[in-house]
């Protein structure tokens, strides 16, 4: 663990936070948002966004 640095350091928290957000959302989770509508519009952008898909639909049809 000597050579561990500080950015490695912060790097592997922040990676390991952002797997843990997407595992909660793959469980149906829409933290932060109140609602599957809501966390569809803040990440794709505005009010016209569509719901996300249920996670179920993994891999998508082509």
């Amino acid at each position: 663990m000597e050579n561990l640095n500080g950015w490695s350091i912060g790097a592997a928290l922040t990676l390991s936070s952002l797997a843990a957000l997407h595992a909660l959302w793959a469980t149906g989770n829409p933290w932060p948002a109140r609602n599957a509508t809501q966390l569809s519009a803040q990440v794709i952008g505005g009010h016209g966004a569509r719901d996300l898909p249920p996670v179920w639909s993994w891999p998508p049809r082509s």
